[in-house]
């Protein structure tokens, strides 16, 4: 499935988007996501079902905060990007911001590590025309 990377959410700090297969729980910083760096704002292919994590730092120099959002990839052309997760810092403690790993790794590694979807549950057939499943089926050889 082609998906839009989000693009950064603020304009003065960091941020990065990673493609996650799994969740390490003996890490307490973002070394805990698995997987691979994605750019911001660009077309990429990923198989339905993947994950895709999304870190911004947003506000001011000084009074800035974390937001992390969790996405999987469904089936969906029209939308095919769903919020699992999203969890935002707190503007004015810098500690709390700056353990933000902490605070999210074990929700989202209740999604990404024990639910993950078949494809059949992620795909809604109802809004894929037969013109394209066709298609699809001449093109995997199968018809």
């Amino acid at each position: 499935m082609i998906i839009h990377v989000p693009s950064k959410a603020g304009q003065r700090k960091k941020y990065w988007r990673r493609v996650i297969d799994f969740v390490d729980l003996n890490q307490t910083t973002g070394y805990a996501f698995q997987g691979y760096r994605v750019e911001a704002d660009q077309l990429i292919e990923l198989e339905i079902g993947s994950f895709l994590l999304t870190y911004d730092e947003i506000g001011s120099i000084k009074r800035w905060y974390p937001q992390v959002c969790l996405y999987q990839v469904r089936g969906d052309t029209e939308s095919p990007l769903e919020e699992r997760y999203s969890w935002s810092g707190k503007t004015a403690n810098r500690n709390w911001n700056r353990s933000w790993a902490l605070s999210v790794r074990d929700p989202i590694a209740e999604i990404v590590n024990e639910n993950r979807f078949s494809y059949e549950d992620l795909i809604d057939w109802d809004k894929i025309s037969t013109d394209r499943l066709w298609k699809e089926l001449k093109r995997r050889g199968v018809v």
